[in-house]
């Protein structure tokens, strides 16, 4: 949530929101770009100003305010900071959750990742075929085609025989793979039909 800090009051909406924010833990930016201050001559506060250009008694800002503000985030003076601390929250974001995705859920994207260009590529080659297919024989021929790939990976396990030239084993069960999931999409295109009548 980003929220203006100018003017000489929060207003009792921008403070509900700010307390509501604090309250459920979600992140608060304070966008504070007033700089009407008093005096040019006052040492102590410039000093203040500079050391801690919020948490003084120089500035036009609710000091309660903006420490709620700071319990879970920032306040910044400039649209430039604005968008360098939403960038950087949003670089942590990103590694927090690539760090909370385990490796055996990493190696299964791209092994779905790798399912879906073969798909594609086959469907270039040889066109919609399998759905044609299911199309005019039914559930069957989906199934069928999944106990043929079935078979074919179970000989190549116990015999070690290659039955087709260039289909490895891993070949053989990413083809299964996608025609159960080809299956299942047919399943629900069905259902989707059968709904709107």
């Amino acid at each position: 949530m980003i929220v203006s800090l100018d003017n000489l009051e929060a207003g009792q909406g921008r403070c509900t929101e700010i307390g509501y924010a604090a309250g459920r833990e979600i992140p608060v930016i304070g966008l504070y770009t007033d700089t009407r201050q008093l005096g040019t001559d006052n040492p102590q506060k410039i000093k203040a100003l500079i050391e801690e250009r919020l948490e003084n008694q120089f500035g036009y800002v609710n000091l309660f305010v903006v420490g709620v503000v700071k319990m879970n985030g920032d306040v910044v003076t400039s649209v430039d900071e604005l968008i360098n601390l939403i960038k950087r929250w949003e670089s942590e974001v990103v590694r927090d959750e690539d760090e909370d995705v385990s490796q055996d859920t990493k190696k299964m994207a791209e092994i779905f990742a790798e399912l879906l260009t073969t798909y594609e590529k086959k469907n270039s080659d040889y066109g919609n075929s399998f759905e044609d297919l299911m199309d005019e024989m039914g559930l069957i021929s989906g199934v069928s085609q999944i106990v043929h790939k079935t078979n074919r990976a179970k000989t190549l396990v116990l015999k070690g025989e290659q039955c087709v030239k260039d289909e490895s084993l891993e070949e053989t069960l990413k083809d299964l793979i996608n025609y159960a999931a080809m299956t299942v999409k047919k399943i629900r295109e069905q259902e989707e039909v059968n709904a709107n009548d």
